[in-house]
């Protein structure tokens, strides 16, 4: 892992997709959630092999872009145990590694590795962070994150995480609304069986009215309006931080297969603050059915 982050060359032999987004703790902190998504080849081979459990190192560097100084880090393992049962399953999912870094606000470079390692083999993601610093008389809005699963919070039986740094001793994440936590969707690729959650939080200046803020979706195709969610209020309210969260759900059956952009909208009646984020997913068609199974997965 070390000499892949020192290496300019990227490592390819593990396909690995990654996605990241903003959440603001408080004036100086930004948490980062990072998602990671391996395809199900990566556990392919522990099937081969005949191995009851997969054991993946997650490992992720972040420099300043104008000092290119270590500025955060993260590294987790991951034991993934499979039983037989599950085999024939696992070949059509994914596994979706969850880790985040806490910044400051800034510009910086993400460089992030996954390795099985059994056989070795290393997959690398590169990407850049420009985070926003806090404007106190503004509105403001974290990014917009989009998954098709949320789950109760409780340790998965089968996934074991053994997680190292300042950062993995967060009582709780901004992704954790009533009990419940969102699960990215790393390539924003949805079926029309499924039900699209969209979550994101609102920043509060000190004259907003908590009370009066309410937020609704907005969908557009090919640069097309073509719906809009009724206007909701937060699922719940920080009053020490002044952060309100959304989670605004809609089933995507009916939708017709293409790419779509998604606009959130918060505004505070009655005042003058009001903002926006976009994001972007794509829906396709339904599966052809496969194959019954005799016991689903419980593998993330």
């Amino acid at each position: 892992l070390e000499e892949a982050f020192r290496s300019e060359t990227p490592e390819v032999e593990l396909p690995v997709a990654v996605e990241t987004a903003e959440f603001r703790l408080n004036a100086n902190q930004v948490f980062v959630p990072i998602a990671a998504k391996l395809a199900p080849s990566a556990l392919q081979w522990a099937q081969k092999r005949g191995s009851r459990e997969a054991a993946f190192d997650f490992a992720a560097e972040v420099r300043d872009a104008k000092t290119n100084r270590v500025v955060g880090a993260l590294r987790d393992t991951i034991t993934v145990k499979i039983d037989a049962g599950h085999f024939q399953d696992l070949q059509q999912r994914s596994l979706v590694y969850q880790g985040g870094i806490i910044l400051s606000p800034g510009q910086y470079k993400l460089k992030f590795l996954a390795r099985e390692n059994e056989s070795g083999r290393i997959g690398t993601f590169e990407t850049t962070l420009t985070l926003a610093p806090l404007q106190a008389d503004r509105l403001q809005l974290s990014s917009l994150m989009l998954s098709s699963q949320v789950e109760a919070l409780r340790n998965a039986a089968q996934v074991k995480t053994q997680a190292l740094g300042l950062d993995a001793k967060m009582k709780s994440s901004p992704l954790d609304v009533g009990g419940e936590r969102i699960i990215p969707s790393v390539t924003r690729v949805f079926t029309v069986q499924q039900t699209l959650y969209v979550f994101f939080q609102a920043y509060l200046p000190q004259k907003a009215e908590a009370a009066s803020l309410r937020a609704g979706l907005i969908f557009f195709r090919n640069g097309q309006r073509l719906s809009d969610t009724p206007m909701v209020a937060p699922a719940e309210y920080n009053e020490k931080m002044r952060t309100a969260s959304f989670r605004i759900s809609l089933p995507l059956a009916g939708q017709s297969a293409g790419r779509y952009t998604v606009q959130a909208i918060v505004v505070d009646a009655g005042t003058p603050y009001a903002a926006f984020a976009r994001n972007y997913f794509a829906v396709r068609s339904a599966p052809k059915p496969a194959a019954a199974i005799s016991s689903p997965a419980s593998v993330r």
